[in-house]
């Protein structure tokens, strides 16, 4: 018996969602302070803050771009999109989305994320000062591709992220 095609997208798609979650890492109260990256689960976009760090797929904005990047196919034009936040002390965040529509179906987006803690006195293992400051910051440049097909939007996401304590880490990240 022939199983068309379409039919085979959603257990497909399934399957991958439960293999990503399966190696997406541990999440053990051990494994605590052993993980990098947690200024990309910082939300961005007012509206998507409100209604609890999530984007409304029925009416996409800009942000999208960061929540789910094949729903900027469904944007019109060039749209710019821009957060500045400020949490205690020195802590500042921004993020910029730029996207672009390429044709009717397609569309390429650029995110930049943005997290600096402000200058700090640098200590020693013992807890005393050296005498020296810190300005550690977190960054992650997106670059996005999304385009609508006859059944759905889809969208790739490449990512640089760099960290900055006193030495620099930096790593490539892919989303689908």
């Amino acid at each position: 018996d022939f199983m068309p095609r379409k039919r085979l997208y959603i257990p497909v798609a399934l399957l991958l969602v439960s293999v990503s979650l399966a190696f997406g890492g541990d999440f053990s109260k051990e494994a605590l302070g052993t993980t990098g990256g947690q200024f990309l689960e910082l939300p961005v976009g007012a509206r998507s803050i409100a209604m609890g760090a999530v984007e409304n797929p029925g009416s996409p904005e800009v942000f999208t771009l960061y929540y789910n990047p094949a729903g900027i196919a469904r944007l019109p034009g060039f749209s710019v999109g821009l957060m500045h936040a400020i949490y205690f002390e020195d802590v500042s965040y921004q993020y910029l989305a730029l996207t672009r529509k390429i044709n009717r179906e397609a569309a390429w987006g650029l995110g930049v994320q943005h997290l600096g803690y402000g200058s700090m006195d640098e200590m020693d293992n013992t807890g005393n000062s050296t005498g020296e400051s810190l300005s550690p910051s977190d960054l992650a440049v997106s670059l996005a591709y999304a385009r609508s097909l006859s059944f759905a939007d889809v969208g790739i996401t490449a990512k640089y992220i760099s960290s900055k304590i006193q030495n620099k880490a930096s790593a490539y990240a892919l989303d689908v």
